[in-house]
């Protein structure tokens, strides 16, 4: 529990120190160390520490593995991660642990290999909306915005729930100068959900439009904020700077330090 305990705070040293000096060493203590190192970007500790596991003669489970996936894709280690997954699949558990499906396919489109990842999407037996969500975040990673756009909208049809993480991704998949019309669809769904007075949401939906070339339409959307933030203010400050709006970008600055905010 301690080392799971550092690893999830960020103290991968602490974490470290208090794995190393465990007398006994299980599969669960491996995976909260290999995770805590997959989780904060460090794939190379986390793959060294799946070695070392391995030459321990512990043997993993579905989770490990899934963080070793998490692992590759941090660090683009495709080979690897096809190694993970011939392995995963003579296991079996891309029948049975949709955890370990959905890291495949978040996995293979951080790597670029969207059409592995809709393989796996598609042989999924069940698929919950992490598995949409992951393979929407895929293809939105490559800048597929029109196959993001198109399984988005069939997820809806399917009757499956749109969370926020699914609608962040297909914001982000529409931050594009060429996907206007798209970005425009993503933003008359997301007003018609619970998420459209959502904070992160409407900072999101600045950002997208700002990308998208549409100053007119990010700063409509940041009028429209109940409450402003830090993240509010740089999203529209950023916007205003990308588009050579330079005193409307200090105008902005200006107010944001009027309002009391803390840089």
């Amino acid at each position: 529990a301690l080392v799971d305990m550092h690893a999830k705070c960020g103290l991968l040293i602490e974490s470290r120190e208090v794995f190393d000096n465990l007398r006994v060493k299980d599969v669960v203590t491996w995976t909260a160390l290999i995770g805590g190192y997959a989780d904060h970007g460090y794939g190379i500790e986390a793959l060294e520490c799946f070695q070392l596991m391995q030459l321990a003669r512990v043997f993993p489970n579905e989770v490990t593995y899934a963080c070793c996936l998490k692992a590759c894709g941090a660090i683009s280690a495709t080979e690897k991660g096809k190694e993970i997954h011939d392995v995963i699949e003579r296991k079996g558990f891309l029948k049975t642990c949709g955890l370990v499906s959905n890291t495949l396919i978040d996995m293979y489109g951080k790597c670029g290999y969207i059409e592995d990842a809709y393989v796996i999407f598609s042989g999924m037996p069940e698929r919950n909306e992490c598995s949409w969500t992951a393979m929407i975040a895929a293809y939105a990673e490559q800048g597929y915005v029109k196959e993001a756009m198109l399984l988005f909208e069939r997820m809806q049809w399917e009757g499956m729930g749109v969370d926020k993480a699914a609608i962040l991704c297909i914001l982000s998949a529409c931050s594009n100068q060429l996907a206007l019309s798209h970005a425009k669809r993503a933003h008359t769904y997301v007003l018609e959900t619970r998420f459209g007075k959502d904070p992160m949401v409407q900072n999101a939906l600045v950002t997208m439009y700002s990308k998208c070339s549409s100053l007119y339409d990010a700063r409509k959307v940041f009028d429209m904020f109940s409450m402003r933030n830090l993240v509010s203010w740089t999203a529209q400050i950023a916007a205003c700077a990308q588009h050579g709006q330079g005193d409307e970008a200090f105008s902005h600055f200006q107010h944001l330090l009027n309002e009391g905010h803390v840089l």
